[in-house]
């Protein structure tokens, strides 16, 4: 039976050849490239932390509810072909950038030992940003709601939860399945709540999520 091509959307905060701290990076990489070899259709998405050669913006913006403001996003895009397929056909990949001021720092993470102190607002909004790629893209056919998001890591953690939390609720996603990948057990992108002692603690409200129906405690 011929296998079923699948329309991949791999969420990494680091991709080799734009940003890498260590093997996740390579991974994220080398894995969207043989998916893609194997005739899948494959988006990868990642914040943009600087400038890449070849990605270009593609005019499309999205606003997100996350600790009381609206915070928008803009999409950047590249593909990287990277050969043919077994019917002559080119294959590649869909390299996606979300573009937010609070990417472009010095430090993908936090500088001099640091984490910075907002990396879970970041990546909480990477998150978000994420989900919408596949439908938004205008540069490309979008890849739609029938997709499998490979997440990768604590960046990426909030993935499979707003899928079902939120757009299920609405009737969307409804065929798309989500895989989450931990490659470091040493980062688990644990904080604490309230993040200092004068500051108010934040709820699932603060990430985007509608209510607090479904939990009932932060892991």
């Amino acid at each position: 039976e011929p296998e079923k091509k699948l329309s991949v959307v791999l969420v990494s905060s680091e991709v080799a050849r734009f940003a890498k701290t260590g093997g996740l990076a390579d991974v994220a990489d080398k894995l969207a490239e043989a998916l893609a070899k194997r005739g899948h259709r494959v988006m990868t998405v990642m914040p943009m932390y600087g400038q890449y050669d070849g990605a270009v913006p593609t005019g499309v913006c999205r606003e997100f509810n996350l600790w009381g403001g609206k915070h928008g996003v803009q999409y950047h895009h590249k593909w990287e072909a990277n050969g043919v397929d077994a019917n002559g056909n080119e294959t590649g990949v869909d390299r996606v950038f979300v573009d937010h001021p609070c990417f472009r720092r010095p430090g993908m993470y936090g500088e001099w030992g640091q984490d910075y102190a907002d990396n879970l607002f970041r990546f909480a909004l990477f998150s978000w940003a994420s989900i919408e790629a596949s439908l938004c893209q205008p540069t490309i056919a979008p890849f739609g709601e029938d997709v499998v998001f490979i997440a990768n890591d604590w960046q990426t953690g909030l993935v499979p939860l707003i899928l079902a939390s939120n757009y299920r609720r609405f009737r969307m996603f409804g065929p798309a399945r989500s895989i989450f990948v931990i490659h470091n057990m040493g980062y688990h992108g644990v904080y604490p709540n309230p993040p200092t002692w004068e500051s108010p603690k934040f709820s699932w409200h603060d990430l985007g999520l509608p209510d607090d129906s479904y939990y009932d405690r932060f892991v």
